[in-house]
């Protein structure tokens, strides 16, 4: 269950919700959506409920939050602008591999992310919310 931080969302309207999930291992991540940092050289380690710990949500119209539940804290950037009726793209890194994702919120605005066997991430896309235990 994730438990810290707590965000009351009123009158602000979820756009897209960005989780950090399973397999990593202290391994070093920075994750960018369009043109927005979400985090930056960050060392991820999954716990074993499949979370790492970062969630990042885009409201309407252009505020970015970035909640850290391990170290129980809140970034907010309301300078971040995405084009929502448009593909969206995320800028990723693991370790040393970078990697390009588009994505359409049509499938969904729930994006998983994890580490795949491969050392390369893997991408979730669903409609509903990622539960964690």
């Amino acid at each position: 269950m994730v438990n810290g931080c707590k965000f009351i969302a009123q009158n602000l309207d979820k756009k897209i919700e960005i989780a950090m999930q399973d397999n990593f291992k202290n391994d070093k991540v920075s994750v960018k959506i369009e043109n927005c940092n979400i985090f930056k050289n960050i060392y991820l380690t999954s716990d074993d409920g499949g979370f790492s710990g970062i969630i990042a949500e885009y409201y309407n119209p252009n505020k970015l939050q970035v909640t850290f539940y391990n170290g129980k804290r809140i970034v907010t950037e309301t300078k971040c602008k995405i084009d929502i009726t448009k593909d969206i793209f995320l800028y990723l890194r693991l370790n040393r591999k970078r990697t390009k994702f588009k994505f359409n919120l049509s499938n969904g605005k729930y994006i998983g992310l994890s580490k795949d066997k491969n050392e390369s991430f893997e991408i979730r896309q669903q409609k509903l919310r990622f539960e964690y235990d």
